[in-house]
């Protein structure tokens, strides 16, 4: 059935404490129901160093399946779930 629609498998959110746009990106995920993991990258080293041997420096960073955002962008992320069909 193409066109159709699906739920990414593996929605990572790498964040770190007291950020407001990581917050903003949980959120967002939250009131769409989607189940994403969360990564601190402050209280989980490795955490650090597979965001960092991604070539990331800052948080937020959402890995939707192979799509990546960075930062809170509404935008960016609901065109990335729209992308996101079988």
């Amino acid at each position: 059935m193409g066109g159709e629609r699906r739920v990414p498998e593996n929605i990572v959110v790498y964040v770190r404490p007291n950020c407001s746009e990581c917050e903003q990106v949980i959120r967002y995920l939250e009131n769409r129901g989607l189940r994403f993991r969360v990564r601190d990258v402050e209280r989980d080293a490795d955490a650090l160093g597979d965001l960092d041997a991604l070539g990331y420096t800052d948080v937020p960073v959402t890995f939707l399946d192979e799509e990546v955002v960075v930062g809170f962008d509404t935008n960016r992320l609901d065109a990335s779930l729209v992308n996101i069909t079988v």
